[in-house]
């Protein structure tokens, strides 16, 4: 039986980035019913109805003291099994959330998945990077684990 899964993904002062992020989220093959995306925006540029399909953008216009605050926020408004992080400025293959689950369903995984590489347009445009060092976007890890 497959995981329920749910991407985070924190924001702050980037609505323009949200459509991609909503576009590759909405594109992932894994069973839509089992998938959600949780945006936390913590800047209050969101009105308060802002959701879709199997999507929301939770807007406050108060402002968390770091970046591992909200995370923690966000974690703790879902039940998911899985958390997948989301960075909003990052481009999400269709296969990214069912690789993250079939390798945190792996004996070897330890409860944590992270990709040797991620596509990224946070240069301006689309760019192939390494994963490691400063990319904490391209992770995924159990419930459990956290």
């Amino acid at each position: 039986m497959l995981p329920t899964v749910t991407w985070i993904t924190p924001t702050y002062r980037r609505p323009q980035t949200t459509p991609n992020l909503i576009a590759c989220f909405l594109g992932q093959k894994y069973p839509p019913e089992l998938l959600s995306l949780l945006i936390l925006d913590d800047a209050g540029q969101y009105g308060e109805d802002c959701r879709g399909d199997r999507w929301e953008v939770v807007s406050t216009k108060f402002r968390f003291p770091s970046l591992p605050a909200k995370y923690n926020a966000l974690v703790e408004m879902t039940e998911s099994q899985v958390i997948v992080v989301a960075e909003d400025d990052d481009t999400f293959l269709k296969d990214h959330t069912r690789l993250h689950v079939l390798a945190l369903l792996s004996q070897q995984s330890g409860g944590f998945s992270k990709p040797s590489t991620v596509l990224t347009d946070y240069p301006g445009h689309l760019v192939t990077e390494k994963a490691d060092g400063r990319f904490h976007g391209s992770i995924a890890f159990t419930r459990s684990l956290f």
